[in-house]
């Protein structure tokens, strides 16, 4: 009797612990640390110092199934011009996908985490690098132009690289949280690989973008299929990502 309880307890902490590491992921998985959706359909430059075509065969060899792989196949015999941002090819790339979708009366918001956030202890404040974050301040302003609370909202995070305060994003995450709830909103959070993040964003109706290009190139394909997207980054804040005359 005394070990069934003693092993239902074991059970129940693995699986508190386990439940808590998935709400509290924050870095992608080993194999996606250097897949950059948004560089490889927005940056077509071979003169930089990390040339283009020397990254573009290694994402064809480590994630030959990936939307960026599947990019790269159909542009790679294009000229420069037609390599970046083919939002025609990107499309149909995606067409032939069947991931998960939000529903269409949900709001998708992007919060991109990781080097964009720093977090000051002595303060208690965050700032966000340059013009890939989103600042509590600016989200806190978008979220009081959606005033209707009986709609779900999906908060879409992560990052992609291992170097980084972690303790400071998940306090910046926190605080997204707090935001949410004092505004009454009902939410979830998200956390995919980013080829099924992109697919599920790109397929919303109502979307929030945050800055640098992964985010550009969803809201615009949710612009194309007649969505809306709300941009919490000031536009002069936000990158030009037309590098094809770099």
């Amino acid at each position: 009797m005394v070990k069934n309880i003693c092993l239902l307890i074991l059970i129940l902490i693995l699986y508190y612990k386990l439940k808590n590491s998935k709400e509290n992921f924050l870095i992608n998985e080993d194999k996606w640390m250097k897949y950059r959706l948004g560089d490889i359909v927005g940056i077509y430059c071979p003169n930089r110092s990390r040339p283009q075509e020397k990254y573009w065969d290694k994402i064809l060899k480590t994630l030959p199934d990936s939307i960026g792989a599947k990019y790269i196949l159909k542009v790679k015999n294009l000229n420069a011009k037609e390599r970046v941002n083919n939002y025609k090819i990107l499309t149909d790339i995606m067409k032939e996908l069947n991931y998960e979708k939000p529903n269409s009366n949900d709001i998708v918001i992007h919060i991109r985490l990781g080097d964009t956030i720093n977090y000051d202890k002595k303060t208690n404040k965050f700032t966000t690098f340059k013009s890939y974050g989103t600042s509590i301040e600016e989200f806190t302003e978008t979220l009081s132009k959606i005033n209707n609370t009986k709609r779900k909202i999906v908060i879409v995070y992560g990052a992609h690289k291992k170097n980084i305060d972690i303790e400071g994003n998940k306090k910046y995450l926190e605080e997204i949280k707090k935001i949410l709830e004092k505004h009454g909103f009902n939410y979830e959070l998200r956390n995919r690989d980013p080829d099924e993040d992109f697919y599920y964003m790109c397929n919303s109706k109502n979307f929030v973008s945050s800055g640098g290009g992964f985010s550009q190139k969803i809201s615009e394909i949710v612009k194309m299929n007649g969505g809306m997207v709300y941009y919490p980054v000031e536009k002069s804040r936000r990158p030009n990502h037309n590098y094809d005359k770099c």
